[in-house]
């Protein structure tokens, strides 16, 4: 893990805050969460993103032999070309809006760059699967994370302890200043708590259509 010191006037000081440990659960599982682990006792730290599959454009064309009948010649004729997979329309053809397969399977992606406040330089590691109604970490096969990087067990160990309710005082757990569903700023106090805006957590909690 990086070390990284504590400075009240750097980012880990104004906008990154503590995740109370009672939401951590709801914040980490929103849907577009974005949070730090930082050991307090050596200021190491890894940065996590953990996003729900949203919808996804559909557009994939096959080859079939088309089969129509032909009126004016009184006969079957067979057209080859790509046809969409979805409705078997030919290209071109408009994007099919669907939902994808998983729905229960998070994407974690690792924080490559050091820099908190930079948006790019993340890596997919891999995806939360569903076994026996808990969340385990799956490694991605084609992942450009080397298998020894302590980021991958320190995940694998945190999502067994968050789930038993047994991590570690020593253990936090931030988030960026930013909605962990929606990703707007937050600036309502009790959502700074939870890391979760006031709407986005009406909701969750199903009280908002």
């Amino acid at each position: 893990m990086t070390k990284i010191p504590y400075d009240p006037n750097t980012f880990w000081g104004t906008i990154a805050k503590r995740v109370d440990r009672e939401y951590t659960k709801k914040f980490l599982f929103a849907g577009n969460c974005k949070f730090t682990l930082v050991n307090s006792e050596t200021n190491a730290r890894l940065t996590y993103r953990i996003r729900k599959p949203r919808s996804i454009k559909f557009h994939l064309f096959e080859p079939k032999m088309w089969r129509r009948y032909d009126y004016t010649q009184q006969q079957v004729i067979e057209s080859p070309g790509r046809y969409c997979a979805k409705c078997w329309k030919p290209e071109p053809h408009p994007f099919h809006w669907v939902e994808p397969d998983c729905q229960s399977k998070y994407r974690i992606d690792l924080k490559i760059n050091l820099d908190p406040t930079d948006n790019k330089g993340w890596e997919c590691i891999g995806y939360l699967d569903q076994v026996d109604g808990k969340h385990v970490f799956k490694l991605w096969d084609r992942t450009k994370v080397k298998r020894d990087n302590p980021a991958l067990h320190t995940m694998t160990w945190f999502l067994e302890h968050l789930q038993a309710d047994t991590l570690p005082d020593k253990l936090w757990v931030y988030h960026m200043g930013c909605c962990a569903r929606c990703g707007k700023d937050l600036v309502v106090p009790t959502s700074i708590e939870m890391g979760i805006g006031p709407d986005c957590i009406e909701i969750m909690n199903g009280k908002a259509a």
